[in-house]
């Protein structure tokens, strides 16, 4: 099963909709940001199973699609967690 919003804690999704911007949701912890990006790995992991086992054209293209935002979404979870590791590193 694909980790959707409501799979997380409510404050990890407080905002999100037409006027989201993540400048304006709470900052993640690193134990969160781990669970996010191990929620985050998991989704490709099943879509990339789900794209296998689908044929069609438009079938393709959609798990193309979530494939690649969830791809993005990894990769910007772990560029926050990267920054928050080196400012720990730092103090």
């Amino acid at each position: 099963m694909l980790y959707r919003f409501r799979d997380l804690p409510y404050r990890d999704y407080v905002g999100f909709g037409r006027d989201y911007n993540m400048s304006n949701a709470p900052p993640l912890s690193l134990q969160e940001l781990e669970q996010h990006i191990a929620m985050v790995r998991d989704n490709i992991r099943q879509l990339i199973e789900q794209a296998a086992a689908s044929s069609g054209a438009g079938d393709e293209d959609r798990n193309a699609d979530r494939i690649a935002r969830q791809s993005e979404e990894l990769e910007r979870l772990m560029k926050e967690r990267d920054t928050l590791l080196k400012a720990k590193k730092q103090k």
